[in-house]
Formats: structure tokens, sequence, C-alpha cells
């Protein structure tokens, strides 16, 4: 089970509060808050491939699923109704295999795969044919985000490690391995350093890029040439206000003056305009030991420079490692602690 990121500093809440760029996210007055059951539970994907809690990661695209799963070192890919059609990649050290797979995405006609050996990985979109590996010049660690961007402009991504300590946790990469742009985020804090661990989730948008800060309520929106154009503070949603007070509050009991944590997101993904984030979320029944849900997904409209929370999807008191939100209106979500996934029908 996944636990919150805390960072704590010497430095005051003022300097805290100053550090972000607090363009506010909009009136969170009079959403939408709906409660969801799940429409379908599946074990499966056919008779041979049983779901595990190593599911991380989910991408639609061109009417198909696309399932990363750590323990097989695989990607799953299925029709739009979950039934398998191919893997690829697997567990090993030759070519097209990774040890430990970390993130993925797709093109129109290639799907790549990075491990932790600073290589992708590619294989034909269709025939999930092996075709070549591309080793990238960085020093960086394990790339931090869970999904690769990847189209005419090469590889988008954001990656922790030496590269990303100086201030710039997204990089763009060709399809020869060579950097092509580095672009610099949200500064959370007074140090260079923390920027290395700010971008998490980046998605391509309509009219250019969203990223969600995983070490603060913050969303960073740049344009088409990856200019940033707007940090913004989404802290007064109730659901994430909340759950920073009671960090707060926890943290400042176990050190005093310290006062400085970060939230955690869970997982996140965008689709029609809309991002929707995983929350983590408390339970308040002191019996439960359950304390640390993740749950509750945010929704936000994104448009340009600025993003406006719309609603509030109530998952069942569970842990949910990830999510996808299809264009037929379906959430799939990965329920972590029974190894399932979960159809909730959204319209």
């Amino acid at each position: 089970m996944k636990n919150f990121l805390a960072f704590t500093l010497s430095i005051s809440a003022a300097v805290v509060a100053a550090a972000f760029l607090t363009a506010s996210c909009s009136s969170t007055e009079e959403v939408t808050v709906r409660h969801l059951e799940p429409s379908r539970t599946i074990d499966s994907f056919g008779e041979e491939i049983y779901i595990s809690d190593g599911i991380m990661s989910i991408i639609e695209d061109d009417g198909h699923l696309y399932f990363m799963e750590r323990k097989m070192s695989g990607i799953i890919k299925t029709d739009k109704d979950l039934n398998p059609l191919t893997v690829f990649g697997r567990k090993g050290r030759g070519p097209g295999e990774t040890v430990f797979i970390e993130t993925f995405g797709v093109s129109d006609n290639a799907l790549y795969i990075n491990g932790n050996n600073d290589d992708f990985h590619v294989f034909s979109k269709d025939s999930a044919e092996y075709l070549k590996s591309i080793r990238y010049g960085l020093e960086v660690g394990r790339p931090m985000t869970r999904r690769l961007i990847v189209d005419d402009n090469g590889i988008t991504a954001s990656y922790g490690g030496k590269y990303t300590i100086g201030g710039t946790p997204i990089v763009k990469i060709d399809t020869s391995g060579q950097v092509t742009g580095s672009y610099k985020g949200t500064v959370v804090g007074e140090t260079d350093e923390l920027k290395a661990l700010s971008e998490w989730d980046i998605f391509k948008t309509e009219t250019g890029y969203a990223a969600v800060v995983k070490m603060a309520p913050v969303i960073d929106l740049y344009d088409e040439d990856m200019n940033l154009l707007n940090s913004v503070d989404i802290s007064d949603i109730p659901v994430i206000e909340r759950k920073v007070k009671d960090i707060e509050k926890s943290r400042e009991a176990s050190a005093p003056g310290t006062l400085t944590v970060y939230y955690q997101f869970g997982d996140s993904y965008y689709s029609d305009g809309k991002l929707y984030i995983l929350c983590f979320t408390v339970n308040d029944d002191p019996a439960d030991n359950m304390k640390n849900l993740c749950n509750t997904v945010v929704v936000l409209d994104v448009d340009g420079d600025t993003c406006r929370y719309t609603g509030q999807l109530v998952l069942p008191d569970k842990y949910y490692w990830c999510i996808c939100v299809t264009s037929d209106g379906r959430l799939i979500a990965s329920n972590a602690m029974q190894s399932q996934l979960e159809v909730f029908d959204l319209r």
C-alpha cells in the first residue's frame, strides 16, 4: 500500500505559502458529488492472466486498453470490453525485456516501454513484435511519469535523479535518445532540489500540457511549446484541504517546528478536457484501521492556462492504484486490495 510522501523543511509556513504560485482553482461551491458502485468486476484477462496488485497504469488508445503489469513486466492489450489480445514485453534482461517496468506510452504505430535500464523498448502496436531499443543519454534515476507522451515531437516524460536536481523535471527525448528540451515546473520550497520530485503525471491536452505536481496540490499548465503558463493551487478543494490539514497536524505532533509537509496524490488521468485525480481520504471511524484510502476522484475542467473544480467521484472504501476514463464514459480502476479491476459507468 502506498504511503504519502512527506518532506520536512526548517522553514516557516509563510515561506512555504510564498513559494507556491497560488492561482486558485475557481469556486468549490455547487459541484456534483457522485457515489459510484462498479457495474463490472474483473478478476482475470481470459483464462491465463489473473489480475494482481501489479497493475499500475492504464491507457486507452484507438479503441483499445493497455494495462501496465509490473509483476510480469509487460503491457496487456485488450479490446474495449477488456478481452485480452496480446502482451508486450516480459521480465528479463534481453532485448525487449525489463527487470522492473516503470512506465509506458503509445504512439500511432508503436508502443514504448521504459524499464529501469535507462532505455526504451519499442514494439509494433499491432503485432507486439519487438522492434528496437533506444538508449537515452541521461544520468537520471527512475522516470517519474506513469504514462509517456509519445508523438511527432518525440517522448515527453518527467525524470528523477541527477538530471533533474538542477530544476528540469520534464524532458523531451527524440527517437534516437537525444534530449531535445528540458523544462522547469513549480518551485516547491526554497531549493532547486525539491523540483526533482515536483512533476509526476503529465498529459497532452487540447491546448498544451497539464502536469500534476506530486509534492503539493498544484496543477502546472503549459502551452504547446512547454512554456509554463500557470500553476493552479487546488488546496481549497474540500477533500484535499482536509487531508492536507490532517497531514500537517500529524507532522507537527511528531516533529514540532518542522511544519512543512507536502500532499501526495494518487494516480491521475486526462480525458476529453477533464483531469481526474485520485485523492487520499481519511475514514472517520476510529475502529477502522484503513485510515489512508485512495478512493476519491476529483474532477477538473482544463482549458488553456486555467482549470476549474467541477465534481467529485467517490468509489467504494477501497484502495485503488490507478484509473482510466474511457472515451465511452467508463471509469476503470485497479483495486489493489482485492486484485481486481472495477468498471464504473459515468454516463
